[in-house]
């Protein structure tokens, strides 16, 4: 079985705070918060609380002049790297922990809880909304 290839470092460039992704165009927070976040609030979707720790986190980010938001799963999955342990580029992501990553994008179902992508191995999984997971934030 042949390996996949780690994403080129050259798809990216970065500077101490943010990583620039030049195949997407997005802008992410470098180095995550050590922080785990809950995310959202008791699952009640139809009260228009879509985020609380984890969302609140990023809307409130002062990096780099602020304006982030959290990341939709397809988002995230754009920075996973299966050539690689952790499941991401650790030269512009510096210190990622191989654990679950909160999207923004809801589970399917009406379910309460939200997509997760776990850079263990690069894949997505729904979380329940009483759970905790990391943050990295985008614009």
């Amino acid at each position: 079985m042949t390996q996949p290839l780690a994403l080129p470092d050259s798809n990216y460039t970065w500077d101490t705070d943010t990583v620039t992704d030049h195949v997407t165009g997005l802008v992410w927070q470098r180095v995550v918060d050590s922080t785990g976040r809950t995310w959202p609030d008791g699952g009640n979707y139809s009260t228009g609380r879509t985020w609380t720790d984890a969302g609140n986190y990023c809307t409130n980010l002062p990096l780099a002049g602020g304006g982030w938001r959290l990341p939709t799963k397809n988002e995230l999955l754009s920075i996973a790297d299966y050539g690689l342990f952790p499941a991401i580029n650790q030269n512009a992501f510096p210190n990622t922990p191989p654990e679950g990553f909160w999207s923004s994008t809801v589970r399917e179902c009406g379910s309460s809880g939200a997509w997760v992508v776990n850079f263990y191995g690069g894949g997505a999984y729904g979380h329940g909304v009483g759970d905790s997971s990391r943050v990295r934030c985008v614009r």
